[in-house]
C-alpha cells in the first residue's frame, strides 16, 4: 500500500498528525491545573480533564516520530555538514530565544525570586520548561546521520530487533527510575533523547516498510483498549498517591502512566500514527480543506513554543484559573483549550508576519 500524498507530493496525513499532536499538547497544559485540583478529584469535571491530560501525553512522542520520518527520510549521506548545519541553526534560535523568555516570564508576570541556581539545575535537568522537545530533535538530529545509515542499508529483521531494543530500553529504565530513584541513569539535557531514539526512528521504519497498513481495525482496536486502560489506571495510581500509598521507593507513582514511556502511550501513539499515515487524505480532502489542514500545521511549532504564556493570562485576566471559575468546570476546561489555542494561532501568524520575529516561531 502507498503512502498518499497530494499533488505537491506532501503527505497530508503528518500534517493532520502534526495538528492533533499541537492541540494535544495545549490540551495536556491547561488541564493539569484541573488535574492536580484536589477538591474536584473523583468527580466528573476530574474524570474528563483526567482523559483529556492521559490521552494527551502521546502529543511528544507523535511529533517525535513524525520529525524522525521527515528527517531520516531527507539526509542524505554525501551532505552531512550542510545537513547539520541547516538543523542546528533552525533549532538553535528559537530554543535560544524562548528558553531565556520562560526564564524570565515568572519572574516579570508572576514576580517570583529570581533563583539562578535553581533555574541553572532545572535547565540541566531539561525538567524547567516545555522546550525539552527542541532539546530532543535537536540531539536527534546529531545521530541521524548513523541511524539513516542503518535503516537504509540493514536487513528488517535487525531494524525490527533495534525498535523492539529501543522500545524496551525506555519503558524499562522509567521503571526502574520510578522504583529505585537512586539508581544510575539520570535523565537531563545530554541524555533526555535516548530515550525516545525508539519513537524518531520507528517514525521513518513504520512509514517506509508499510507495517501494519492493512490492519487498521486492529490499530483502532489497540489505540481505543490503550486509551481506556492508560485512564483506568491513571486514575487508580492518583488515588493511591493521595492515599499516600507507595510501592518500595516509588514517590508519584500516578505519574508513570502519564509518561510517554507508560506501555499504553507506546501502543497509543504508534496505533495512532499508524492509523493516519495508512489512510488516503489526500482523496478525501478538498481543496480548502487540504489548504486549511498545510497551513494550520505550519504554525503547529510556533504555537508549542508560545501558548503557556496564553494559559497564565487566561488565568490572570480572563477569569479562567480553577479555583476562580464558575460550574460547570469541565465547559471552562474545554473553553479554556479552544480560547488559548487560538490565542497562540493568531499570534504565531503575526509574529510569522514580521522578518525580525518569523524565525522565533517557524
Amino acid at each position: 500500500m502507498k503512502i498518499s500524498k497530494n499533488t505537491s507530493n506532501r503527505i497530508i496525513s503528518l500534517d493532520i498528525l502534526r495538528i492533533l499532536a499541537g492541540l494535544a499538547v495545549v490540551s495536556i497544559h491547561v488541564s493539569d491545573s484541573f488535574v492536580g485540583y484536589k477538591n474536584i478529584f473523583g468527580g466528573i469535571t476530574w474524570f474528563i480533564a483526567n482523559y483529556i491530560n492521559s490521552t494527551a501525553r502521546i502529543s511528544v512522542p507523535l511529533f517525535v516520530m513524525i520529525s524522525g520520518y521527515l528527517i531520516i527520510s531527507r539526509y542524505r549521506e554525501n551532505n552531512l555538514f550542510a545537513f547539520l548545519t541547516k538543523r542546528f541553526f533552525r533549532l538553535i534560535l528559537p530554543f535560544v530565544f524562548w528558553t531565556v523568555f520562560f526564564f524570565f516570564w515568572p519572574y516579570w508576570f508572576f514576580g517570583a525570586k529570581l533563583n539562578l541556581v535553581s533555574s541553572l539545575r532545572d535547565f540541566l535537568n531539561s525538567t524547567n520548561t516545555h522546550l525539552y522537545f527542541l532539546v530532543i530533535i535537536l540531539e536527534l538530529s546529531l545521530l541521524t546521520p548513523l541511524l539513516s545509515s542503518f535503516f537504509k542499508k540493514s536487513t528488517v529483521q535487525n531494524q525490527k530487533y533495534f525498535l523492539v531494543l529501543t522500545f524496551l530500553f525506555s519503558i524499562t529504565v522509567t521503571l526502574i527510575n520510578l522504583f529505585f530513584p537512586f539508581s544510575a541513569y539520570k535523565e537531563n539535557i545530554l541524555t533526555k533523547s535516548l530515550l525516545y531514539i525508539g519513537y524518531y526512528c520507528a517514525g521513518y521504519f513504520l512509514v517506509e516498510k508499510r507495517i501494519f497498513f492493512n490492519k487498521k481495525k486492529l490499530l483502532v482496536g489497540v489505540f481505543a483498549f490503550s486509551a481506556i486502560a492508560n485512564g483506568i489506571f491513571n486514575f487508580l495510581t492518583t488515588d493511591l498517591d493521595n492515599s499516600k500509598v507507595s510501592f518500595l521507593w516509588s514517590k508519584g507513582f500516578n505519574q508513570y502512566f502519564f509518561g510517554p514511556f507508560s506501555p499504553f502511550i507506546v501502543l497509543m501513539t504508534v496505533s495512532l500514527f499508524l492509523i493516519f499515515v495508512s489512510t488516503d487524505f489526500a482523496g478525501k480532502l478538498n481543496r480548502f480543506s487540504e489548504k486549511a489542514v498545510i497551513h494550520l500545521s505550519s504554525v503547529i511549532f510556533g504555537i508549542y513554543l508560545i501558548h503557556p504564556i496564553f494559559i497564565d493570562l487566561a488565568d490572570k485576566f480572563a477569569g479562567l484559573r480553577i479555583d476562580k471559575i464558575l460550574s460547570p468546570l469541565w465547559f471552562f476546561l474545554i473553553l479554556k483549550i479552544i480560547i488559548v489555542f487560538f490565542l497562540s494561532y493568531f499570534t504565531v501568524n503575526l509574529l510569522k508576519s514580521i522578518p525580525l520575529t518569523k524565525q522565533l516561531v517557524s
